[in-house]
């Protein structure tokens, strides 16, 4: 029975990020494999789905390369705050191009943001921006911090 139990909640994984220590990475909790939010290749895992309430990231769905395990990733509430109100609005309108030029146009300041933050300014769901964040990311043209998983331009070598 209790077999039966332990194989049926194979998908029922879940991670908190507010009880992880350190710069974001943990282990899968299946397996043992790291995952990083600085892993943009998929080597290790592969996201599935990026859930949202409004405009704020809920949950993060994953799948586990190593074991092939889904796992809902909880607890981004309170990573990143900023004050936004010392931030001037930026109208959607007023960036051009597609979500990945709007993307670095709003990072141009040199403020890092995260992905609920650069969502809600572009007014897009973060499953567009994750995308379009990992794009830039793969082609170096943004790095992210993973202490406070804010994404800013590279600097030019």
């Amino acid at each position: 029975m209790i077999r039966k139990l332990v194989t049926r909640m194979k998908a029922a994984l879940k991670v908190d990020l507010t009880q992880i220590d350190g710069m974001g990475d943990f282990r899968c909790p299946r397996c043992g494999a790291v995952i990083s939010p600085d892993d943009t290749s998929e080597e290790s895992y592969k996201v599935l789905d990026v859930r949202s309430k409004g405009e704020s990231l809920e949950e993060l769905v994953i799948l586990c390369n190593g074991c092939g395990s889904t796992i809902r990733i909880v607890g981004f509430e309170g990573l990143s705050i900023q004050e936004e109100e010392q931030e001037p609005p930026v109208k959607p309108e007023q960036l051009k191009g597609k979500t990945d030029d709007q993307v670095l146009q709003l990072l141009q300041d040199g403020l890092p943001l995260s992905l609920t933050e650069i969502a809600e300014r572009l007014e897009k769901k973060p499953k567009v921006v994750f995308r379009s964040l990992r794009r830039l990311f793969e082609k170096g043209k943004i790095v992210s911090d993973p202490k406070t998983r804010g994404y800013m331009l590279a600097k030019a070598s």
